[in-house]
This record gives C-alpha cells, structure tokens and sequence, in this order.
C-alpha cells in the first residue's frame, strides 16, 4: 500500500509537471527573402544553421563566401536531419534514346566544404533516378528510375554495392521510395514489380542495411501508398495506403506496422498521409491533410484525436520530440508564383495524453514547406519560414 502511495503521489507530480511545461520561439535566424530549407551543423546537439537554401542558390549565415548557384529546375534532395543537400546536374539529353544520359550528383553538408560527387547515368525515358541521405552513417542511397534497383554510396560517393530487385519495366505509378531510420542502420523501401505477362503489378516493401543486406521484403495489399515511416531504431515499419480490393465492409485504407522480422504487429483501418513512431516505439502519430490520431499500439485503439486544421488550412508536417510530446504543424494552403505555400503557419504542441500544451502562430508570413525539424535529442523543434528560421524549446513554468 506504500508503494502505491509512492506512485500515485509521483503521477500527480509528474502531470503537474507537464502542464507547467511551454514551448516558446527562443531563437530566429534571419534570411534573405525565398528561404527554402536550411542544412545543420550535425556535429551540433542543438539546431544551428549554417547554410540557407534558397531556390537558385545556397548561402553561408552570416558569411561573405559567394555562394553556390544553381538552375531552380535542377533536381534536389534533403536529408531528413538537414544534414546534406544533393543537386543532380543533368547531361545533355543522347540523341539515340536507348544510350544513357549522364548526371553528377553534388552533395553539401552545412560547411559547403569538400562536396562528394557521385558520377551517374541513366536511360531516360521521363523520369530520374533519386537520392537517399543518411544522416547517421552519412550513407547515400540511389533508386533507380523504375525502382528496380537499389545503388549504395560510403559518404565520400564510393561505390559500395548494386542491388536489383528485378527486371526493370517502365510504368507510370508513384515512384518507388525509401527511409533510413535515425541511426542509419536501417532503410525501408518501397517499389513496384511489374510482370508484363500476367499483367500484374505487385507492391512490394523491403527493410535493408545500409549497404543492401536484405532482412526481410513483404508483399503489400494496397492499391497505393500514402505514408511510410520506421521508428528510430529501425525495428518497426509502418505503410499506410489504399487497399486494392476492399471485401465487404472492409475499409478503403488501412495502415500496416511491421516489427522487426517483417511480422504484422498491428493493422490500423485508418488513412494517413503522415505517420512517426514515438521513440519508445509503442505510439503511432497518424495524420490527414487536416486531422490526426495518436494510436496505442500495444492495445491498436485511439487515444488522441484533434483536428487542428480546418477550411484552407492542412497539416503542413507532423513530428515526436520524446515518448511523450509531439508536434503538428499547420497553415493556410495558398499559392505564390505557381507554388504551394503554407500561410499564417502555426505549431501546435501536444501530449500523448491529449493535453495541449502550447500552439505558436506566426501571422503575417509564410513557409514554402512547412516542414518540422526535431533536434536529435528531442529538445528543440525548428520551422523554417521564407525569411528566417525559427528555433523553438521547452520552458518550464512554475
């Protein structure tokens, strides 16, 4: 009975606690008009930008460096860390189209110092290969243009390994894809087999290492794929999509959590275009274009359900700090010269609980993403907005 009056006196204080807690904007970078993206020092536990992307340049903060100029058409990629930045330089087009077209993939890290450069070629026929960073073990994934193969990249661009999946056939469904999980250990992908004599297409889903290791590889029931994510740890998966044929009074989308052997843990009967595991790895944070849900995944059942969206405005990102507390960021969808922005954006700040604990407007600007930005310790969330990049962090009040 003691024990328990320990505890119970310890729950009181430890939600006391947490109501004292805020969040606050503790940190803004100004920028040039037109911020894209920033890259972070990864040798930082706290998020500092040193290098501002724009559309046509990147720039040093604060730095006479000239900075590096590019064509706005130019393909880009972005580690999910903000680590690296890749620019793919595209060869002139081969008069013969069955030759390959060469490509040199730049890679920055915040410094711009010492890119790497991975030489490439492709046979192009409307689409391009794509580039996959890992911030934890610096690796870089290529995929193919079918997304019939996989090739490996150390961080300075040497060649490690190729990995084909199969024949490779042209076909117009969303492209194949993939995520390195926060230590770099892991890489979960997504792609299409094609088989062009029993005129079937079969989604097929993959947990690599870094240099193509295979654990395991599922074939997936769902028509499309809306959102993939891995935990940290690279031990559990989650896809959510549509479902090709539906039975019955079976939904139109489920969402799939795999464990670490490919094993199916849990299937959720919801549509998410947004998923991430909580560290712990027993919450799943799923999102729409306005609403989310936080599930339990030891019981499958909704223990948070908010919409934080509502008329023009959609769920820009979506984002755990730590076990406890997640982020959702969200704004008004308008367009500028042809692109989608997000206006009058706000961060909303949340316990697992359903408490909320703090919501930061920023009226009168906009963010060409929207994108949230999570220290790797799980303290600081950063927001980039088209003029300066924001820097927020827990403040407890008393």
């Amino acid at each position: 009975m003691k024990s328990f009056r320990i505890f119970f006196i310890y729950l009181i204080v430890y939600s006391l606690t947490l109501r004292g807690q805020t969040y606050s904007i503790i940190k803004e970078y100004s920028s040039e008009q037109g911020l894209y993206h920033v890259l972070i020092n990864r040798d930082s536990t706290n998020l500092i930008p040193h290098c501002f992307i724009y559309s046509d340049h990147l720039s040093l903060f604060e730095s006479p460096t000239a900075p590096v100029k590019f064509s706005p058409q130019q393909p880009q990629f972005i580690s999910k860390y903000q680590y690296f930045f890749g620019l793919l330089n595209l060869g002139q087009l081969p008069a013969n189209p069955t030759e390959p077209q060469s490509a040199t993939l730049t890679i920055y890290s915040s410094t711009l110092k010492s890119p790497a450069i991975i030489n490439d070629q492709f046979i192009n026929t409307g689409k391009i290969p794509s580039f996959v960073f890992s911030d934890g073990k610096q690796a870089v994934i290529r995929i193919s243009p079918n997304g019939n193969q996989l090739t490996f990249y150390d961080h300075h661009g040497r060649l490690l390994r190729e990995k084909k999946f199969f024949r490779s056939i042209p076909h117009n469904y969303e492209p194949a894809t993939g995520i390195f999980s926060q230590s770099g250990e892991r890489f979960i992908f997504y792609t299409r087999k094609i088989d062009e004599e029993e005129n079937q297409t079969t989604p097929l889903l993959y947990l690599l290492s870094t240099i193509g290791e295979e654990f395991w590889k599922y074939e997936l029931i769902l028509r499309q794929v809306g959102a993939l994510a891995i935990s940290n740890s690279g031990r559990h998966t989650a896809v959510a999509g549509k479902i090709q044929e539906p039975i019955g009074n079976q939904p139109d989308y489920r969402i799939i959590v795999f464990d670490s052997l490919g094993n199916i843990q849990s299937t959720l009967p919801f549509r998410a275009v947004r998923l991430d595991f909580n560290p712990a790895e027993n919450h799943l944070l799923i999102a729409d274009e306005q609403s989310f849900r936080v599930i339990d995944l030891t019981t499958e059942g909704v223990i948070v359900i908010e919409r934080p969206a509502t008329g023009k405005q959609e769920i820009s990102d979506i984002g755990f700090l730590n076990d406890s507390t997640f982020a959702i960021a969200t704004g008004e969808i308008k367009h500028l010269m042809g692109q989608k922005i997000f206006d009058n954006p706000t961060i909303h700040f949340y316990q697992t609980n359903g408490l909320q604990l703090t919501t930061i407007p920023v009226t009168q600007n906009y963010s060409f993403f929207g994108k949230l930005l999570f220290s790797q310790a799980g303290n600081q969330v950063g927001f980039t907005l088209q003029d300066h990049f924001l820097v927020i962090q827990p403040k407890t009040t008393k």
